[in-house]
C-alpha cells in the first residue's frame, strides 16, 4: 500500500510485479482470490501511449481492507 500511495489509480501489473519482486503468474493468482481482477488501460510511453494490463488501485486498496477484515 505504501507503494500505491494515495493519489494514483491505476498501476501496471509489470510495475507491481517488479516493485513487489514476485512471479507474474503467481501474483496474478493471488490478486484474483481476493477478487482483483487485471484491467487494460492506456499509459504514457515516450512520445505516445501504450495499453498495458495492470490494477485498479481502488480494488487494491478494499482487496487489502478485506483481507485485513477478515483476519482482525
Amino acid at each position: 500500500m505504501d507503494y500505491l500511495g494515495d493519489e494514483q489509480e491505476f498501476v501496471p501489473t509489470a510495475e507491481l510485479v517488479e516493485a513487489l519482486q514476485v512471479e507474474a503468474t503467481a501474483f496474478g493468482r493471488e490478486m484474483g482470490e481476493p477478487g482483483c481482477r487485471p484491467v487494460r488501460r492506456y499509459v504514457p510511453d515516450g512520445d505516445g501511449v501504450r495499453r498495458v494490463r495492470g490494477y485498479l488501485a481502488a480494488d487494491i486498496r478494499a482487496a487489502v481492507d478485506h483481507v485485513g477484515a477478515a483476519e482482525g
